[in-house]
């Protein structure tokens, strides 16, 4: 019994991820790829294009961005952002606005699972730019995604920029909402829920950006729970809001966020279809049942319901638009037979002319 006492501590280490930095990183070792690679010369190879003009450009930087995010996730370590130099600065304004966000978010996924993290962003956390620290925000929550620790530190970093209206910008607000959601993906953490239901069920309502993001975030924390209070509240949302604005594509994030609480749950979705058909705007009613459906259904391999999907791929929802079209091009036959009638008229009356003559 003592032995399986001391073994505890190490199965909670394994369950939620603590060493995964550590392993990875030792494995990159093993495997001689822990060097640090530069997406230019490692990847885009762009040294070896002797005729090549060299560029510069916000997008062309975007790029490499994420290109270097990818070939050094996990790592801990690259040639531009993590670098204790002045290249990370530069780095940063060779991009534009979501690009410079985009740059210091990427710090996170190069530090993935490292505890850490939070120190390689902290010194971004200060600086008067709204975008660099909303970046900062997104790279605490992508750093500590898939991982549990007992000092809560995405908790402890964002859940005060997400809750704070009159301080923090819409991307701050917007990024550190997000960066909740990531970091405790799957975690069904009650304080998440407080700290978000707050963001969106403020009177008056938040920007549509901010309160479906939320959405999205809660549906991502409590996957597969069936929240009763979760889903009342994001239907309550969509329920109040006009039936045009539900056609603006950021309301589809929403959808995902209610579909994502009943992902595997099958027949458990079923109270909420009932209730979605209530939504004026049929279009996205439709959309919100499909979203819902398919993720109740993920992976369950149900032949009715992929029938049900296929034969709703061959539908077309604007067949309205398609009637409309429909009658313009009979309105323009018509007339134009009708011009053809009046011109075989003119055309006889001089033919009776020139016979009379």
């Amino acid at each position: 019994d003592d032995d399986d006492d001391d073994e505890i501590p190490t199965i909670n280490e394994i369950i939620s991820n603590q060493g995964m930095s550590e392993a990875f990183r030792n494995l990159a070792r093993d495997l001689d790829v822990l060097e640090p690679k530069d997406p230019e010369i490692d990847i885009f190879k762009e040294h070896l294009q002797d005729d090549a003009p060299q560029i510069i450009s916000a997008r062309k930087s975007l790029a490499a961005t994420f290109v270097n995010a990818f070939v050094n996730c996990g790592f801990g370590s690259d040639k531009h952002m993590c670098a204790e130099t002045k290249d990370a600065s530069n780095w940063i304004y060779k991009n534009k606005d979501h690009g410079m966000m985009a740059a210091v978010a990427s710090v996170g996924m190069i530090m993935l699972w490292d505890e850490e993290a939070a120190n390689s962003v902290d010194r971004y956390l200060d600086t008067s730019d709204p975008y660099i620290r909303a970046g900062a925000f997104l790279a605490i929550g992508v750093s500590c995604s898939g991982m549990r620790n007992d000092a809560e530190l995405g908790y402890a970093l964002l859940q005060e920029p997400a809750s704070e209206e009159g301080n923090r910008t819409l991307q701050e607000r917007i990024a550190a909402v997000f960066g909740l959601g990531l970091a405790y993906a799957g975690q069904a953490k009650e304080e998440i829920y407080h700290t978000l239901s707050s963001v969106i069920a403020t009177d008056p309502p938040p920007p549509k950006e901010l309160s479906c993001i939320s959405m999205l975030a809660l549906g991502l924390v409590f996957c597969g729970t069936c929240h009763d209070d979760i889903t009342s509240l994001i239907l309550t949302d969509l329920m109040d809001c006009e039936s045009k604005d539900l056609d603006d594509p950021m309301y589809i994030l929403a959808a995902l966020g209610l579909g994502l609480l009943f992902l595997q749950r099958m027949e458990e979705c079923e109270t909420t279809l009932l209730a979605v058909e209530a939504l004026e705007n049929e279009k996205f009613s439709q959309t919100l049942k499909i979203t819902i459906i398919a993720c109740a259904y993920a992976g369950s391999g149900n032949v009715l319901k992929v029938q049900e999907f296929l034969d709703v791929a061959g539908r077309h929802y604007d067949e309205g638009k398609k009637e409309g079209e429909e009658e313009e091009k009979e309105e323009v036959v018509e007339k134009l037979n009708t011009s053809k009638k009046d011109y075989v008229t003119e055309e006889e009356k001089k033919q009776d002319v020139v016979e009379e003559i």
